[in-house]
């Protein structure tokens, strides 16, 4: 078992231990289930329906800084009962994963807030556009039904014209 300073610490009371270390750098909900899970009985219980298991703690280095603990155990001799902890500082890694999970979250709202704002414009583009092509094909049905009145059929394709100059526009 490795100690506070990457020392080996000598044969004694496993739990005495773990609680010292707990009391010295943990807070509340962390030492709880820290000391929950390096019980006698839980690891037990937890090794004999499986080969291994983990969980992560916070915890306080020694210059009282907050890291994140991965503890992993499993048998070294079943038929010994000899277990082994193994502990790793993942501080690093959750941090990461964290940045990443929220820079993923950020760019989902900006691609959510970027489709909103395109349904917005292709809808109000849509009336836009639609409005000149109704006028052309209006006028267009005006002016066939007026074969023989030049000055209505005249008027028409000024306005038919004008409309699809002004949808022209739009588009462009």
């Amino acid at each position: 078992k490795e100690g506070e300073k990457g020392t080996i610490v000598q044969p004694g009371d496993f739990q005495a231990e773990i609680r010292a270390i707990a009391s010295r750098l943990m807070d509340g909900v962390g030492r709880k289930e820290y000391l929950e899970k390096l019980d006698y009985a839980y690891i037990k219980a937890r090794l004999d329906k499986q080969d291994a298991y983990s969980f992560l703690v916070e915890m306080q280095d020694l210059h009282g800084r907050p890291r994140i603990k991965r503890f992993q155990l499993f048998y070294l001799s079943r038929d010994l009962g000899r277990v082994c902890m193994a502990r790793t500082d993942v501080t690093d890694i959750v941090h990461q994963e964290q940045r990443q999970k929220d820079e993923l979250a950020a760019a989902l709202i900006a691609a959510e807030q970027a489709n909103a704002a395109k349904s917005d414009f292709l809808s109000r583009r849509s009336h836009e556009i639609r409005t000149p092509m109704n006028a052309i094909i209006g006028m267009s049905t005006i002016a066939a039904q007026s074969i023989g009145d030049d000055e209505q059929v005249e008027d028409c394709i000024s306005k038919i014209g004008i409309s699809s100059r002004f949808r022209l526009s739009l588009i462009n």
